[in-house]
């Protein structure tokens, strides 16, 4: 039997790196497993301040990702002037922007009170930066209006039991 001492052209194993991405960084963001404190309280509960959202995503800065929020105003198909919350999510190694915008509604006599502006455009900008984030929020218009089966959906850190939820596999983890 003859040995064939010809190795010379097996290549070694290269490495692959994959590239920074907005959604690789908010994947890992993710699964950090990011909760925004509780500080706010209501007659319904309590529930996530602006600020306290503020302080949870400026956690994904380590992860590559900030954002900006800023008024903008359209007039909508009858004249009338409506104003929205545009929410961009920025990706620092790669300027990639995702861009959201939340639409400020407030009625009737309220729109001439600038308290109730004011708490129109913080409600916007709270859940605004928790949709483009991916933050869980509390259903607080279904909890101030008396719906309490919206609470079994939010989690809790008083120790209430959190409902089991199906998940089909997840291809990233």
């Amino acid at each position: 039997m003859t040995k064939n001492n010809n190795t010379a052209a097996i290549p070694k194993a290269s490495i692959v790196t994959q590239e920074p991405t907005m959604d690789l960084a908010l994947l890992a963001w993710s699964k950090s497993k990011p909760i925004c404190e509780k500080n706010g309280t209501a007659n319904y509960g309590s529930y996530s301040t602006l600020e306290d959202v503020i302080k949870c995503v400026d956690k994904a800065a380590a992860y590559g990702l900030t954002f900006v929020q800023e008024n903008n105003f359209e007039r909508d198909p009858h004249g009338n002037l409506d104003e929205f919350i545009i929410t961009r999510m920025i990706h620092a190694a790669t300027s990639t922007e995702r861009v959201g915008r939340t639409l400020v509604k407030i009625k009737g006599a309220a729109i001439d009170n600038p308290q109730q502006m004011g708490s129109g455009i913080t409600y916007a900008k709270r859940y605004g930066l928790q949709a483009m984030f991916g933050l869980a929020s509390d259903d607080d218009g279904n909890l101030a209006a008396g719906d309490q089966s919206a609470n079994n959906s939010v989690s809790s850190r008083k120790g209430k039991a959190i409902p089991k939820v199906s998940q089909s596999p997840n291809p990233f983890q």
